[in-house]
């Protein structure tokens, strides 16, 4: 019976009306403490001191706790410290509260500060050994694993798990545990379990796509980074393996789409570019291959590897415009030697005029030259070699891909 007259009509009415009055008296301190005084904090402080004067004097303590996560967000972080110290003093659950806060602060400033973080969760934990959220064990959890103590933060964890059994975080906490002592099986197991729990969550996916692919398992890895890159598709990392392993499927066409939704998303990064490129390459678009590094090369003139890559099209191609690329390849080389010289010089200070002459590439045609034959006109494809393909576009036979033939007389003198 009493239960029933503590929860009825009225009394929900009376809590949802009080519910409602503090939130809008929080929601006006936040808003008007920065314009009633010279500076935030002073506001928030005559905020705090009207409210205890109120018949809504119980919101004290939860406006001085909002009050040191807004310094917080100011960046303000040892006003925010001092604030939570204050607490010390007050009821265990709000005391408790603080201390796992000033335990968060501590953990995230690291260093010598861990000890404090360990002291601040242990006393959390002894005001309140089962606090609602449980943050003290996983403060201690976090703070043991920091400083190096994985088996006791094993332990802690797994108390944590005994309270809350279906908690995604403390999952993922221990099964990133397993992780680090090279225990794939265990840590494979809990990441699944968190999965289950949060199908959708596209980190806990990547994450057992790098295990099952550290593994070797690759058709399980796959099937974790396609799921993580449809809830995610913006993580560059499952991009390049998704493009990867296509390549190596010799799925050449399926990822161009990979690798050009990576370019767009960092269009001054050239490795994606390249990347496209080289899959219609090796997919036997020599064309739009030829289009893609001609539009690369406009954009990084310099980009030595895109050179190289033009040479061997348009040689493999009988194009007239092999002998251009040849001789911007070759003045890049020059260049880059050159730089690396310059570099090495003042790494090692000034040396004698004759020591650095010595010390120089030999040269060719006149002094400041290096010889043509130095060019190095190898390539690397950032993705592999791919399978050899008929060259029906060619105009004249080749083969011989390896450019050890080359005629000087096709570079410049």
């Amino acid at each position: 019976m009493a239960q029933v007259l503590n929860n009825d009509s009225l009394r929900q009415w009376t809590r949802r009306q009080r519910a409602d009055a503090e939130r809008a008296i929080l929601t006006a301190a936040k808003t008007i403490s920065p314009a009633i005084a010279s500076d935030f904090a002073s506001g928030y402080e005559w905020c705090v001191e009207t409210i205890k004067q109120s018949v809504h004097a119980s919101l004290a303590n939860e406006l001085e706790m909002s009050k040191a996560a807004e310094l917080l967000k100011r960046g303000d972080i040892g006003g925010a410290i001092e604030v939570l110290k204050v607490f010390h003093a007050q009821e265990s659950k709000i005391a408790s509260a603080a201390a796992n806060n000033l335990c968060m602060l501590k953990l995230l400033q690291g260093g010598e500060k861990l000890q404090e973080a360990e002291q601040y969760s242990e006393q959390s934990l002894a005001l309140d050994h089962y606090n609602a959220n449980a943050l003290a064990l996983y403060n201690m959890g976090l703070v043991c694993r920091q400083l190096g103590n994985v088996e006791q933060a094993l332990e802690f964890f797994y108390r944590l798990h005994n309270i809350l059994l279906n908690n995604v975080q403390v999952l993922c906490q221990l099964a990133s545990i397993y992780e680090s002592l090279e225990d794939t099986a265990q840590a494979i197991e809990l990441y699944s379990q968190a999965n289950s729990l949060a199908p959708s969550d596209p980190a806990i996916l990547a994450r057992l796509a790098a295990i099952y692919d550290a593994e070797g398992d690759k058709t399980q890895a796959f099937q974790s980074n396609y799921d993580s890159y449809r809830y995610y598709p913006s993580n560059l990392k499952v991009i390049e393996w998704m493009g990867a392993y296509y390549i190596d499927a010799q799925f050449s066409e399926k990822a161009v789409n990979y690798f050009e939704k990576a370019s767009i998303m960092q269009p001054n990064e050239i490795k994606w570019q390249l990347m496209m490129a080289s899959s219609h390459r090796r997919a036997g678009n020599y064309q739009k291959a030829l289009e893609l590094y001609s539009s690369i090369h406009k954009k990084f003139p310099a980009n030595i590897e895109c050179l190289k890559f033009l040479v061997r099209i348009t040689t493999d191609l009988g194009m007239p415009e092999a002998k251009d690329y040849m001789e911007k390849l070759g003045k890049a080389e020059r260049v880059r030697q050159l730089k690396m010289q310059r570099e090495s010089d003042s790494s090692q200070g000034k040396r004698h005029s004759a020591h650095s002459a010595s010390s120089l590439p030999p040269t060719h045609g006149g002094p400041g030259l290096i010889i043509s034959k130095s060019a190095d006109l190898a390539y690397s494809d950032p993705i592999g070699e791919g399978t050899t393909r008929p060259k029906t576009g060619q105009r004249r036979p080749k083969t011989n891909d390896s450019f050890e033939e080359l005629d000087d007389s096709l570079l410049p003198q």
